[in-house]
């Protein structure tokens, strides 16, 4: 699977920047990881990789001038860095940032890892407001706990009325292995953090939402439809029974969180969303301030 930025989302002569895998699984051996850049002109690139720790690793290019694609490459030694890395690309006056994540073996963490200091505000809310939440991801390693700088963390939170857990925000620790980030649910339900490397044993804490209004929202029904360049996502919306002709529908994807939001353009309870390409490939939606009920997870439709 790859993660791509294409042309409507590039600047001037760059058309396509792809990252081939999007993840990368460190294992007990090397791993290599291609870079794809295409461009629509004679020209040179350049490209480096910025690592979790700020640090700079240059590519060399794998292309010459006037070729139309470009593949530097690098390989990923076991030890390498986990966490949130950058490729930034350069053609002439041209950029491109896009980020991906390397991650070890679940089966073989390399280190123990842990978030303290988990906290949100404020825990009781009225619908449309968005708590702060805050904490710190650390490693153990040498017989002490460290900070655990340019990690992903995933935002999660259960519905009251729901067993299953959704990502409503992602982040990345600081240099100091902190993050802040806001969410926005629309029903009350606990929210915990977790590093992207696996689940940890984390504090969960409770989250009240207030509703000032008393239309329901049924299960929306998602069709989600793979097209060359992002997925379309048609959602079906009844409110009090009827179809929904206003509101906003927010959709998320398992493996990442928020993707994007519609409005309802005909009036008659379809809304019509487009998301880039993401792993994971399951979504879900809900209608945003009223007491919904969340769409079930919903696969690809080739």
């Amino acid at each position: 699977m790859a993660q791509a930025l294409r042309a409507e989302e590039c600047d001037g002569v760059l058309d396509l920047v792809e990252i081939i895998p999007e993840v990368v699984h460190l294992g007990s051996e090397p791993v290599k990881a291609v870079f794809h850049v295409s461009v629509s002109g004679p020209t040179s690139v350049s490209a480096r990789l910025v690592t979790p720790d700020g640090s700079v690793v240059n590519l060399r290019p794998g292309g010459e001038r006037g070729d139309p694609d470009w593949y530097p490459s690098y390989v990923f030694r076991p030890e390498e860095q986990v966490g949130r890395w950058v490729l930034q690309v350069d053609a002439e006056t041209d950029t491109a940032e896009l980020d991906f994540e390397v991650r070890w073996d679940p089966e073989r963490p390399r280190f123990r890892t842990r978030i303290i200091g988990f906290e949100a505000a404020p825990l009781e809310i009225d619908e449309g407001q968005s708590p702060q939440v805050r904490g710190q991801a650390q490693f153990f390693t040498d017989g002490r706990w460290v900070p655990f700088a340019g990690q992903v963390v995933l935002i999660a939170f259960r519905p009251d009325d729901d067993t299953e857990w959704i990502h409503l925000g992602r982040t990345v620790t600081d240099r100091d292995g902190t993050f802040t980030t806001d969410f926005s649910p629309d029903t009350s339900g606990t929210v915990r953090p977790e590093l992207s490397l696996g689940y940890q044993e984390v504090r969960e804490l409770h989250v009240t939402v207030h509703h000032h209004s008393d239309a329901v929202c049924g299960k929306p029904k998602i069709k989600t439809l793979h097209t060359p360049l992002r997925y379309r996502h048609r959602v079906y919306v009844k409110v009090d029974g009827l179809p929904a002709t206003t509101g906003k529908v927010e959709i998320f994807a398992s493996s990442l969180g928020k993707a994007g939001e519609g409005i309802c353009p005909n009036l008659d309870g379809w809304y019509v969303i487009y998301t880039q390409h993401h792993s994971g490939h399951r979504w879900r939606a809900h209608l945003v301030n009223t007491p919904s009920d969340w769409s079930g997870w919903t696969d690809v439709i080739p």
